[in-house]
């Protein structure tokens, strides 16, 4: 019980207090967005990709990466405040955030090039999405329902995973390539999945 105690007591601590790097963090988020969207296409790439209109998605700003020596920290509030949650359709939404984030650090250790991290992070992502797309169906199944806005946030989120990644791709080869085309296909499939779910 104890223990409980002072995970809740830290994870309030995380939530309040802002953790060094965060402001960073966050400008970095913007500027490697903003450097995504500023790369030249490939020349090979179809003109439809390059004109296509931009997801209007914003994505939550991650906070500390999971490198930082205070991760633990922010990791542990995340899964106190999981468990906390009650509301089905709240859990969802919670997983729908925690993919935004992961993807958001994909984005910036795409940035510094630390593609380890960023497969690893993708695939938290990823996972997350899944989760959540588990979690609707489920809830689908018993006698309440998830609301369509709910299931439609899924969507959009994995939308914009997509065009995001088409850019990051974008003027790539090799393996770095190939760790982005994985994901892009991986957010496809879950899109089909989440089709699924809008379809009357």
């Amino acid at each position: 019980m104890k223990h409980i105690l002072v995970a809740a007591i830290l994870a309030l601590l995380v939530s309040i207090i802002p953790l060094p790097g965060t402001q960073a963090h966050a400008q970095s988020t913007k500027e490697a967005e903003s450097e995504i969207g500023g790369k030249t296409p490939d020349a090979g790439m179809a003109e439809s990709e390059t004109a296509a209109v931009k997801i209007d998605y914003t994505l939550p700003y991650p906070g500390i990466l999971t490198d930082h020596p205070l991760y633990m920290l922010k990791a542990w509030r995340d899964l106190i405040m999981q468990i906390f949650i009650i509301d089905p359709v709240k859990k969802i939404e919670f997983q729908i955030l925690q993919s935004d984030k992961f993807f958001g650090m994909g984005i910036m250790y795409v940035s510094d090039n630390k593609w380890e991290s960023a497969q690893n992070v993708f695939t938290r992502s990823v996972n997350a999405t899944e989760q959540a797309i588990k979690m609707t169906a489920e809830t689908n199944q018993g006698i309440s329902k998830v609301p369509v806005m709910t299931i439609e946030h899924i969507e959009k989120s994995l939308q914009k995973h997509q065009e995001l990644l088409q850019e990051m791709a974008s003027g790539r080869s090799g393996s770095q390539k190939d760790i982005l085309t994985t994901e892009l296909e991986r957010a496809s499939q879950l899109r089909q999945k989440v089709q699924q779910l809008l379809a009357p």
